[in-house]
């Protein structure tokens, strides 16, 4: 196995149209924290779809269908989860969007 130098990342960086090895890892970064993104919003718009609202007023609600509350509050950990986890990318994307 040969260990990878950092002349031969720089250069095949170069190669692939990027200024430098930190450019390219922050692009890389960003593409990957857009598709997660995106993955987070598709689940929370299904939860949105499903329950015909959005978190704020699913949250708030007091009542409880009598059949169907342990899917209610499966669907509620995995939809606040989904929102905590998009904040949290959003926070890392615009972060890095900002740096220079």
């Amino acid at each position: 196995m040969t260990t990878l130098s950092n002349d031969t990342l720089e250069t095949t960086v170069r190669e692939l149209g990027y200024d430098d090895v930190r450019q390219f890892a922050k692009l890389q970064a960003m593409n990957l924290l857009n598709r997660r993104v995106r993955e987070q919003e598709t689940i929370v718009r299904s939860y949105e779809q499903k329950y015909q609202t959005n978190w704020d007023d699913f949250a708030t609600r007091t009542e409880l269908a009598t059949e169907g509350i342990i899917e209610r509050e499966d669907d509620e950990m995995a939809w606040e989860a989904a929102l905590t986890y998009l904040a949290h990318l959003r926070q890392r994307l615009q972060g890095l969007q900002e740096s220079v």
